[in-house]
């Protein structure tokens, strides 16, 4: 870790070589570590240091961006004048004043234990998820991760931000005879994962996924354990919820804010400071995080924008920037909450006549990214659901179905969260039960 003072430094050396351009600079650096296991055995670790230091130059209606991954005074004089000097060969374009000075939230973002964690502290982390798998007979696969990044946002309106956070991610698949399972999770604190229950959670799932039987495609009704929630809840912040998508008319948004686009029981909103989540206290611009509802009761209320987005649209930034000079589609959420309710997972099971459990999804893809309409395959431990029991599993298949038409589709909504993701950010979601799923295809394993 460099500390606040060392990065402030840093910053204001490239600052001071302005010249007659305007700068922000964003600075990130990551030491990130992990840990891989195979057939029960630890066979990798490795942990890899990075900085990247990305340098925005404007000069009237004329702005550029050059990165640096090295400190080094001289790269960071020659990245300032690559910037300005691609800049004044940039077109021109109407461009958002830089932020000024801002407030932020005191909000624990560092976990030291996490931050510090060594080798020997993953190999013993691993362990407890392996044990409670081989216990049962069954191969574990699966890795332990951990991050401690500094991120940091200067800029010649005066502009300083500095913050330090930390993460940890735990995967583990399991297998046994051609049956699988599968179990995450993600905190910031590797203290708050449990990864002994992990393990347990995988080597369930496995061992109840034996004998999978083959049924015919077509449309059922679904429980979707968090790990599919979560990949529905991406699509729609990535498709959906960005200004950028939203002004171009390729968001399921344009045009209906104020109207409703699902369900009345869903609720959505994104909140980097909540500490439940990966909370993070500014964007890569500066601008400090805060909550920003985007569905309430099934209306459409809030787009996620970015100081550029923002200044087109006439509207102030939501903190959902990017850093400059990196593919990204645009401001989107990525700290983003599903309402909980209050159903168990037991109460879902109960309440369905004929119907499939599924654990996650997998391979999917955007058909349509305008109705976030979605293909992919399920995956590890799939389950016919009859007569409010689980009968047996059953061998995956493929759906092809619109995000947003399914979540208009809710039955059932769980009490239990679980937060999933990782270094970039995370969804906390409960379990839901979907009317009428869409599955197109079947599969021979």
């Amino acid at each position: 870790m460099i500390g606040r003072a060392g990065i402030k430094e840093i910053l204001d050396y490239a600052l001071s070589l302005k010249g007659g351009c305007e700068l922000e600079c964003s600075l990130v650096c990551e030491n990130s570590a992990l840990t891989r296991f195979a057939q029960g055995q630890v066979h990798q670790n490795v942990a890899e240091e990075s900085a990247s230091l990305a340098i925005r130059a404007i000069s009237g209606k004329r702005a550029a961006t050059a990165v640096a991954t090295s400190l080094d005074r001289d790269i960071v004089s020659r990245t300032v004048r690559a910037a300005a000097e691609n800049a004044a060969r940039s077109p021109e374009a109407s461009l958002a004043p830089l932020p000024g000075p801002q407030s932020y939230a005191d909000v624990e973002t560092y976990d030291a234990a996490t931050g510090e964690c060594g080798p020997s502290e993953r190999v013993a982390k691993a362990r407890l998820m392996i044990d409670a798998v081989e216990a049962k007979g069954i191969e574990a696969y699966g890795s332990v991760e951990t991050q401690a990044v500094e991120t940091a946002v200067a800029n010649s309106s005066g502009l300083f931000a500095y913050a330090p956070s930390s993460s940890c991610s735990a995967v583990i698949s399991t297998i046994k005879s051609g049956a699988y399972g599968y179990a995450e999770a993600a905190s910031r604190k590797m203290g708050d994962i449990n990864f002994g229950a992990l393990g347990s959670e995988a080597a369930e799932r496995c061992e109840n996924a034996k004998d999978a039987q083959s049924i015919p495609a077509g449309r059922y009704d679904v429980i979707l354990l968090e790990y599919a929630v979560a990949d529905i809840m991406q699509f729609l912040c990535s498709t959906g919820f960005g200004a950028t998508a939203y002004r171009e008319a390729r968001s399921f948004m344009t045009g209906m804010i104020g109207q409703k686009v699902m369900g009345g029981n869903i609720t959505i909103w994104d909140d980097g400071l909540d500490p439940s989540g990966m909370p993070v206290l500014f964007d890569m611009e500066g601008v400090p995080k805060r909550r920003l509802e985007l569905i309430t009761g099934g209306t459409a209320r809030g787009i996620a924008y970015n100081v550029s987005e923002g200044f087109k649209a006439g509207v102030a930034s939501t903190g959902h920037a990017f850093p400059s000079g990196t593919f990204q589609p645009g401001p989107v959420p990525i700290n983003v909450f599903l309402e909980a309710g209050r159903a168990t997972l037991d109460d879902m099971i109960s309440a369905t006549e004929t119907g499939l459990l599924v654990t996650r999804f997998h391979y999917t893809r955007a058909v349509d990214p305008k109705r976030v309409v979605i293909t992919g395959m399920t995956r590890d431990g799939t389950f016919l659901v009859k007569n409010g029991r689980i009968a047996h599993s059953v061998r995956n298949l493929r759906f092809t179905e619109s995000y947003v038409e399914a979540m208009s589709r809710v039955d059932m909504i769980s009490a239990r969260t679980k937060a999933l993701g990782g270094r970039s950010g995370a969804c906390v979601v409960p379990v839901l039960k979907i009317r009428q799923f869409n599955f197109t295809g079947v599969t021979e394993f």
